[in-house]
């Protein structure tokens, strides 16, 4: 009885190794596969500002959550931008375009507004002024 107890004991243990084993090789192929992947390029949305709107008619830019995305901005006068729910802030100018970053991990949709136009009042001041949306932002589930 005893051997047979011994027998099942070290069957069990040659078992739990052969999973032990594979669990580790298929993490490590896994990690292989990642490790030499490209990362996904950024979506890119070229935005103009006009007569302090944006042009072409441009409000709404749709996305997939998960997917790094870029708006370049260009404007005919200096602007300071917000995405919010990201909190990101841009200041763009006629003769310096800029670029908001947006790795669109959360769902929903979010407001792209000016927090000043005409002279630049600075990042992070926005007193005594009316923000306008100039357009959203818009991440949905995949």
């Amino acid at each position: 009885m005893n051997s047979l107890r011994r027998s099942a004991e070290s069957g069990r243990r040659r078992v739990l190794r052969i999973v032990g084993l594979s669990a580790a090789l298929a993490a490590a192929l896994s990690l292989t596969r990642t490790a030499g992947a490209q990362p996904a390029a950024a979506r890119r949305f070229d935005l103009r500002i006009a007569k302090r709107r944006v042009a072409d008619g441009a409000t709404t830019i749709r996305v997939a959550q998960g997917e790094m995305v870029e708006l370049h901005w260009t404007t005919d006068e200096p602007a300071i931008l917000h995405l919010h729910g990201y909190d990101i802030e841009v200041a763009v100018e006629p003769a310096a375009p800029a670029v908001m970053r947006v790795h669109a991990h959360a769902t929903g949709r979010f407001p792209i507004t000016v927090h000043a136009f005409g002279k630049q009042e600075g990042k992070g001041q926005h007193d005594g002024h009316r923000e306008v949306t100039l357009a959203y932002l818009e991440a949905h589930p995949r």
